[in-house]
């Protein structure tokens, strides 16, 4: 008897417990959670993909059919808030990115390069490489950023960073000077230029 209840002690603490642990940490937004997010995740979260609501249309008018796919979107930079808030638990901010990367990355596979936020998706899956310490995927992220939108400072922003952060700071100032080619006027740009240049 004593032996079989330690065969299912085993069991449980092997095969249980780590699936009861995943699906806390995988629990749905709380409602603080989902203030916190843009507005258009916001009102996906809210009306989903509703074709009768107003809301649901407007959306769809400014971003288009991938509207349908953009709480992914939203459930990544969610999964990313919450590996900040895990700082001192190492593996809870592992696997809450590993979660933030797999939303992210399915938007990339399920939308459009024309789609009006692919972008940030990029740079936010680049962000997320970043932590993982997947530089080379961090770069390449980033570059896509800039290929779909070369106007868009955000982009070069994160990839001199990248480059800076990683004691490379000749390849931070070519993507600076390239960024202000295209966005004259950005001012995190400039910041960066005259930090660089001291």
């Amino acid at each position: 008897m004593n032996k079989l209840m330690s065969i299912c002690f085993i069991v449980f603490g092997i095969y249980i417990i780590p699936h009861i642990a995943a699906a806390n940490l995988d629990k749905p937004p709380t409602p603080a959670e989902i203030k916190s997010w843009p507005q258009f995740c916001q009102d996906r979260w809210k009306y989903g993909d509703n074709r009768k609501s107003s809301v649901v249309e407007k959306w769809r008018s400014v971003l288009g059919d991938d509207y349908e796919h953009l709480h992914h979107y939203c459930l990544g930079l969610n999964y990313v808030n919450r590996a900040n808030r895990s700082w001192n638990n190492k593996k809870n901010m592992t696997y809450f990115l590993s979660k933030a990367e797999r939303n992210m990355n399915y938007m990339i596979s399920h939308t459009k390069a024309s789609f009006v936020i692919r972008p940030d998706i990029h740079i936010e899956l680049g962000k997320v490489y970043v932590r993982q310490k997947k530089i080379g995927d961090a770069v390449a992220q980033f570059q896509n950023a800039i290929r779909l939108r070369k106007d868009y400072s955000k982009g070069y922003v994160a990839l001199s960073d990248l480059y800076k952060n990683n004691n490379n700071r000749s390849e931070a100032l070519k993507v600076i000077e390239e960024g202000l080619k295209y966005s004259p006027d950005s001012r995190s740009l400039k910041r960066r230029l005259k930090k660089l240049s001291k």
